[in-house]
């Protein structure tokens, strides 16, 4: 049986404008589901990365504690449906492209989001948009509910090269893509025949341009894409 091709898409920044995380937290504190002290955490975790004090990665580790703290007690479940209502509705800040990309690969390629959010953030994505599958970070639960722990990290490069391993040998990676945007993208871009980096970080616009990776903006993706297909 012929393999299919494989496409990889992170999505803080890459597939979506900015990071769902702060604006779904917010959302959260309205409904009740966390408290002021958890967003507190998570923006003085982001004003650390802002003064240099961590890097991309660390924050994103950081964010993923303390958002689990906060999220202790409170059912998978309804922290799955309050997601799927604020993607559906003012946290749809999705790019434009995604819903012709995905149309346009998924005719020859399973299509899989990477992404250091947690799981109820990329289940619903997932979902929205009709793709094979996902890898994403976890927060603990017991029984459907958050013990206030986080399960596992999807925040580091190595961390992403290491779940889709066995991935990419099921897959023909002839014409194989991957979509991210920050060093924490660099292995899983790699990994693939065409790598395209939107609206890449300083550190991965500095090593896509010496190793001669696409950059592209969400203006010109589905262009970029056309033609590689």
């Amino acid at each position: 049986m012929e393999k299919r091709k494989i496409a990889l898409l992170d999505i803080d920044g890459t597939i979506y404008e900015g990071h769902i995380i702060y604006l779904l937290a917010e959302y959260q504190l309205r409904e009740k589901t966390i408290n002021k002290n958890c967003l507190d955490d998570l923006y003085r975790d982001a004003e650390l990365y802002k003064m240099g004090k961590i890097d991309y990665e660390t924050l994103v580790a950081e964010l993923l504690i303390h958002w689990a703290k906060g999220l202790k007690g409170a059912s998978y479940n309804t922290v799955l449906e309050q997601t799927e209502r604020f993607l559906q509705s003012e946290g749809n800040k999705f790019f434009p492209f995604i819903k012709p990309v995905i149309t346009l690969l998924g005719k020859t390629h399973d299509i899989y989001f990477v992404t250091g959010e947690p799981k109820f953030v990329a289940q619903t994505a997932s979902k929205l948009y009709k793709i094979t599958g996902f890898f994403s970070s976890q927060l603990e639960t017991e029984s459907g509910i958050f013990t206030g722990k986080v399960r596992s990290f999807l925040a580091k490069r190595e961390d992403k090269e290491l779940v889709i391993e066995q991935l990419l040998k099921e897959h023909d990676l002839k014409s194989s893509f991957a979509f991210g945007n920050t060093e924490g993208d660099i292995e899983m871009l790699n990994s693939v025949d065409f790598p395209v980096c939107i609206n890449p970080t300083p550190g991965l616009e500095k090593i896509a341009k010496r190793r001669n990776w696409k950059i592209a903006n969400p203006e010109n993706v589905e262009e970029i894409i056309s033609n590689f297909h």
